[in-house]
């Protein structure tokens, strides 16, 4: 019988992104099949061996034992980084408009749209202060704020995560965690792969006008090759919203040594 805990994993898999979706999906079914098919004649294989009775008598014990076990073998080998980044690596000699393999270690570089709003808020309080945040003239000599940091991809077939650390020298550290990410095969005449995610993140000893917490999301493109790939995009916050304060900007990932 398939536990409650391996239904709700399920459950998890079918709801969330994953790479299984952009995963060929013909093939997909067959390696399921495969799988399951290979548990059935080792499970009664066995039964026969140990107890002698004749298939015919066990064959729905067969058959349950060997879907829980293949359920549980492929959600085991499938949520494994080493196993997606083995079977990944062979399906992109296979298919070379596939997605490629983002796991691994990356730099990360952010550039903020903060300092508009601090003109914006500075030309609210002085008088002799002239700001107009319609006037392209106004806003490109406006510098924008760079950060540097470190991001952990981590990509299983059930599962893409980015963690991300920055740390300016200035303001506090913070770091950000997925709440769910979602790669989208280049498709519908798109030019290029993409990933998506949202994610939480939290800055320690914020200011009391700041918020120790705040949700964001980033939208972003993969380009060059396998062996030059860059992660670039757009990101946006929810940061201080009341106060018109929540950032948006570029985000450019670029690969680390693992």
């Amino acid at each position: 019988v398939i536990s409650w805990g391996l239904i709700a994993k399920i459950q998890e898999i079918v709801l969330g992104g994953a790479m299984y979706r952009i995963f060929d999906a013909k093939l997909l079914i067959r390696l399921v099949i495969a799988v399951y098919f290979v548990f059935v004649a080792i499970v009664g294989a066995a039964y026969f061996f140990v107890t002698g009775a004749p298939i015919s008598e066990i064959w729905l014990r067969v058959l349950g034992l060997s879907t829980t076990l293949s359920v549980t073998a492929l959600i085991f080998f499938a949520n494994n980084v080493c196993f997606f980044r083995v079977v990944w690596g062979l399906y992109m000699k296979i298919d070379k408009e596939a997605y490629p393999d983002i796991s691994g270690n990356w730099k990360v570089e952010l550039q903020s749209n903060y300092p508009v709003y601090l003109a914006m808020a500075e030309a609210a309080t002085d008088k002799d202060t002239s700001f107009d945040v319609f006037s392209p003239i106004d806003v490109d000599k406006i510098e924008r704020k760079k950060m540097s940091g470190t991001a952990k991809i981590k990509v299983t077939f059930l599962d893409v995560s980015v963690k991300t650390s920055f740390d300016d020298g200035v303001n506090p550290s913070s770091e950000s965690i997925t709440l769910v990410a979602s790669p989208i095969k280049k498709v519908n005449g798109t030019t290029q792969h993409q990933l998506t995610y949202v994610y939480m993140s939290k800055r320690r000893d914020t200011p009391s006008d700041d918020d120790s917490e705040h949700y964001g999301a980033a939208w972003i493109d993969l380009t060059g090759d396998a062996n030059n790939l860059v992660l670039e995009g757009y990101y946006w916050t929810k940061r201080n919203w009341r106060r018109a304060g929540n950032t948006a900007g570029r985000i450019t990932f670029t690969r680390a040594a693992d």
